[in-house]
């Protein structure tokens, strides 16, 4: 079922491929500046959606803002979806967050709930933009939630096997779909 998904939100991307090429040699950089540990790459990546997305945000009707802060939202999923996908079992410095500080399992766990609230945040505040590019950016974002969960599954088990870790993905995508579903209408199945 996820092969389809991919190969559907590539199609549908494919138009915006170019105007993320730029971005993405800007995330490989930033990804390989940042890929210490799992902890860091959480934290740096939460610190650039709350300063994208301060508390005080308002809902983003504009199609070009919510594309451009979608587009955004979507670029730090890339860094760490792709930061993930470097880290091993049993590294060392995993769970080392950018202070220094070595989490357990349950305050990484807090860490990835907060991103993942984060980025359905962001979703919901572009969702009245009525554009099917934001859309299309919320989608590929989900797929980028649920690679990056993999990779949590493969490189810190005890971390993926929390409850609130397992719920938060599961409300997330819940949202995430829900909020496409809306934007292109029930003639669009993600499933």
């Amino acid at each position: 079922m996820r092969f389809p998904r991919a190969t559907l939100s590539i199609l549908v991307l494919s138009p915006f491929l170019g105007a993320l090429a730029s971005s993405s040699t800007r995330a490989e950089l930033e990804r390989r500046q940042n890929a210490s540990s799992m902890a860091a790459v959480f934290s740096n990546a939460q610190s650039k959606i709350d300063a994208l997305l301060p508390a005080d945000t308002q809902p983003i009707s504009d199609p070009e803002l919510a594309l451009t802060t979608m587009s955004q939202v979507f670029d730090f999923t890339n860094i760490v979806t792709a930061t993930m996908d470097t880290f091993n079992e049993g590294d060392e410095s995993l769970l080392t967050d950018l202070d220094g500080k070595t989490l357990d399992d349950v305050q990484m766990a807090e860490k990835v709930v907060q991103l993942w609230q984060s980025i359905g945040r962001a979703a919901s505040l572009v969702k009245d933009s009525g554009s099917g590019s934001v859309a299309t950016m919320i989608q590929v974002t989900a797929l980028n939630i649920e690679l990056c969960a993999d990779d949590i599954s493969r490189v810190a088990q005890g971390v993926s096997k929390l409850p609130n870790v397992l719920e938060a993905a599961k409300i997330n995508q819940e949202l995430m779909t829900g909020i496409v579903g809306s934007m292109l209408g029930p003639e669009f199945d993600l499933d």
